[in-house]
């Protein structure tokens, strides 16, 4: 049986003294299908921020996977420049998960200021 570990104060260190070199080591994680390694990841690729974590975070978008993976990604994006991130926030407002559609209108209009209607 596998046991949930939080990344530590040193793995975060080390995913930031990384940065960009960390990114395809974490997309080939990602493909995993485990759901808290998926999570793990985009928790990592949050830490080092910026526009080349987006296209592993759009593939966590997909409906496919678990509404948590989804979620999560949501959240991961507000560290990606607006104009990748808010797109891709935005096409999760009809998501089938209510939690993540809802997650999606309030990044929406907490972060971005966007009105989305209901």
């Amino acid at each position: 049986m596998s046991t949930w570990v939080s990344p530590t104060a040193e793995d975060i260190a080390e995913i930031k003294r990384l940065r960009t070199s960390a990114i395809p080591p974490l997309e080939r994680a990602f493909f995993v299908k485990r759901s808290f390694q998926r999570l793990l990841v985009i928790r990592l690729l949050s830490e080092i921020g910026g526009p080349e974590i987006v296209p592993t975070l759009k593939r966590a978008l997909d409906p496919t996977l678990p509404g948590s993976v989804r979620f999560v990604a949501l959240g991961a994006l507000t560290t990606a420049p607006d104009d990748l991130a808010s797109p891709l926030i935005r096409a999760n407002v009809n998501d089938k998960d209510p939690l993540v559609a809802k997650e999606a209108k309030d990044l929406l209009a907490n972060r971005y200021h966007v009105a989305v209607d209901q």
